[in-house]
């Protein structure tokens, strides 16, 4: 991703939040000075409560990210983009925490929820094809019964119908 366009990278950012249903507001002025506080949520939302799927993917996987501080909670994300998308964040978590890298920091985040929608599509689409190929079981009509496929035929007396 090409950087020196800030205003146009976070209103990028925006977008990408809207696509992961977020709805707070991102706080430009702490988003444009790099501030870590600005992006945070929005990681802990993409990882954490975007999509069952995915977080219910990770703890498979072997990766906690819920009971964490918010160093260690970047740690796992780190380790996730590494192992499972791999994906090579360009800041450090150290750089990432201080108020600089502004631009980088929203490429960051967009990368971030590009990856975590497109592993929310995946498996939402296995799970679609399980369910699809799961057998179901019809219920057969019973002799003597009746029912939606038997139909009645009344009498109703002779025919007039001349052949």
């Amino acid at each position: 991703m090409a950087t020196g366009d800030l205003a146009n990278n976070v209103q990028r950012l925006r977008v990408e939040m809207r696509q992961i249903r977020f709805d707070v507001d991102l706080d430009v002025e702490k988003a444009a000075c790099g501030d870590p506080e600005a992006f945070l949520p929005i990681l802990h939302h993409a990882f954490l409560r975007y999509s069952r799927f995915v977080a219910q993917w990770l703890i498979g996987q072997g990766h906690e990210l819920y009971p964490r501080n918010d160093l260690r909670f970047l740690e796992g994300v780190y380790k996730v983009l590494r192992q499972e998308f791999e994906y090579r964040p360009s800041l450090s978590t150290g750089q990432f925490f201080t108020n600089m890298f502004a631009e980088r920091k929203a490429l960051f985040v967009i990368d971030v929820c590009r990856l975590v929608r497109k592993k929310h599509d995946q498996l939402y689409c296995d799970h679609c094809e399980k369910r699809k190929r799961r057998p179901t079981t019809k219920m057969e009509p019973q002799r003597g019964r009746l029912s939606s496929e038997t139909t009645v035929v009344h009498d109703m007396g002779p025919s007039t119908e001349k052949a």
